[in-house]
Formats: structure tokens, sequence, C-alpha cells
């Protein structure tokens, strides 16, 4: 374990803890998994593991959010405020999408979330 100063605040422990596990990790020949940090019985780097791939995982949900927001406005506005008709556009399967719904292709990447809005408003002649 980490020895701490009593005087750390809880971001100063959770920085310590990730610089320690970028410390082991460089050490290492390849990225470790979970199990291989369980298996050093260290809790600091085992928490310092799960916080990066929690902060991580936590941008990426931010990101997806945005682009769906974006996409029901467009869908919404182009539906003339009907937002059950948009919902179901958004979630039926699209041919131009492999057969992939409107959201699962927003989701995916800005790129895609930019070609339904595109679609959106190509389908009801609306910029």
């Amino acid at each position: 374990m980490i020895g701490y100063s009593e005087n750390m605040s809880d971001g100063d422990k959770e920085e310590e803890n990730l610089s320690a596990l970028e410390r082991w990790e460089a050490t290492r020949a390849t990225p470790p998994t979970i199990f291989d940090v369980i298996a050093t019985d260290n809790v600091d780097l085992f928490a310092a593991f799960v916080l990066r791939a929690f902060r991580a995982a936590t941008i990426v949900a931010v990101e997806e959010t945005r682009r769906v927001k974006r996409v029901r406005a467009a869908a919404v506005q182009a539906f003339s405020g009907d937002t059950l008709a948009a919902e179901d556009f958004l979630r039926g399967p699209d041919p131009a999408l492999d057969n992939r719904t409107s959201l699962q292709t927003a989701v995916a990447s800005e790129t895609g979330a930019d070609m339904v809005v595109e679609m959106v408003c190509r389908h009801n002649n609306i910029e």
C-alpha cells in the first residue's frame, strides 16, 4: 500500500494512486488486465485501475449523451415538435444504415450523429 500523509486530500490520494499505477504499468511488457492488478493484492493499485476506467467511461457517456441529445432535437424539429414520431423514426431500423437505428448510429460516433442529422433534415427538407 501507498503511504499517505495525514494531510493529503482524497483527490491527492487518487492522483498518487494513479501515478503509482502508471509506474507499475511501465514495468510490465503488456498492458495489465484487471486480473493482473488483483493479483498484486494492492488495494490502492486496484482502486486506481477502476478509477481510471470509470473516468474514461464517464467521458464516453457524456459524449454519447450529447450526440443523442443533438440528434433528438433535430428529429423533433424535423417532425414539427411531434416527439413520438421523432422517436419512432430514431428507433426504427433504417436500410440506409445497414438496418441499424438512427440512435445506434448517433451513439457510435460524431460522424454517425452528423449523418443522422443530415438524413433527418433531408427527409423533411429543412436546414
